[in-house]
């Protein structure tokens, strides 16, 4: 049986692209340049070496990493897991740290004068 040509409206499985905002873009590169260098600073100098600790294909792996494509929280998580580092570590502007949560609940010490 011969297979009928899709129409041209017909869904082809994949999620059609939207484009990146500006922001976006930025987040991705600066993930992809972080993990590269915990990689690397965890002794992994091949990303062929870690995909497979992870446990993807070195091509998707290699997409985190040029900022084209970015993982899921749970992938993500392992990640760190497995390089020994926090979220915060790979995520632009994730140095900026707010008080903990202690010290804004309390009221602020005043000295006497």
């Amino acid at each position: 049986m011969a297979k009928r040509p899709k129409s041209p409206g017909a869904p082809s499985g994949k999620k059609p692209s939207v484009p990146l905002s500006k922001f976006a873009q930025e987040i991705r590169m600066t993930f992809g340049q972080n993990l590269r260098r915990a990689r690397e600073s965890a002794g992994y100098s091949h990303a062929a070496d870690f995909a497979r600790v992870i446990g993807l294909e070195e091509n998707r792996y290699r997409h985190y990493e040029r900022g084209t494509a970015e993982p899921g929280f749970e992938l993500l998580c392992k990640i760190c897991q497995i390089l020994d580092v926090e979220p915060n570590d790979l995520l632009p502007h994730g140095k900026r740290r707010r008080r903990p949560r202690e010290e804004m609940s309390s009221p602020p010490s005043r000295v006497a004068s």
